[in-house]
């Protein structure tokens, strides 16, 4: 009896621990980023507004849903890494001209990010601004967590 107590108590915290466990793992996967113009996102473009930006799947950091209340995107996403912890959490757009692209993703505390891979749309708008000696600024957006 006192064996099966001791195991039943020892089940209940292993449970404990997990959930906890799971609960700061999803901690920091979702942001809601206010943008405040139109931008364009692995092809498609969405207006300036709240968005959240999520991992599509726990198992996953590669893809992530970008939505709204009406738009939405799946954008697939490559590591990057910085040697500096980044203090705030953000997004970074590339702009060419009067074109946005989501370019990064970072979360504090870490020193790695997520980066977006360039459409085609967004290589041309890079190749016109390069034959102008031009090079394309970024704007980085702090994230709100969720």
């Amino acid at each position: 009896m006192r064996n099966r107590t001791l195991r039943t108590m020892m089940m209940i915290t292993i449970l404990m621990v997990l959930s906890a466990l799971s609960a700061n793992a999803q901690k920091g996967s979702s942001f809601v980023v206010n943008v405040p113009f139109t931008f364009t996102v692995s092809g498609k473009t969405l207006p300036a507004g709240e968005y959240v930006f999520a991992r599509s799947t726990q198992a996953s950091n590669e893809v992530i849903r970008i939505s709204s209340k009406e738009h939405g995107a799946y954008v697939q996403t490559k590591p990057v890494q910085v040697q500096d912890i980044k203090e705030e959490s953000q997004v970074i757009f590339k702009r060419y001209g009067d074109q946005y692209f989501l370019f990064q993703i970072w979360t504090s505390g870490r020193s790695s990010g997520r980066e977006l891979f360039k459409s085609a749309r967004e290589q041309k708008s890079e190749r016109e601004l390069g034959q102008r000696a031009v090079k394309p600024e970024t704007v980085a957006i702090l994230i709100q967590p969720r």
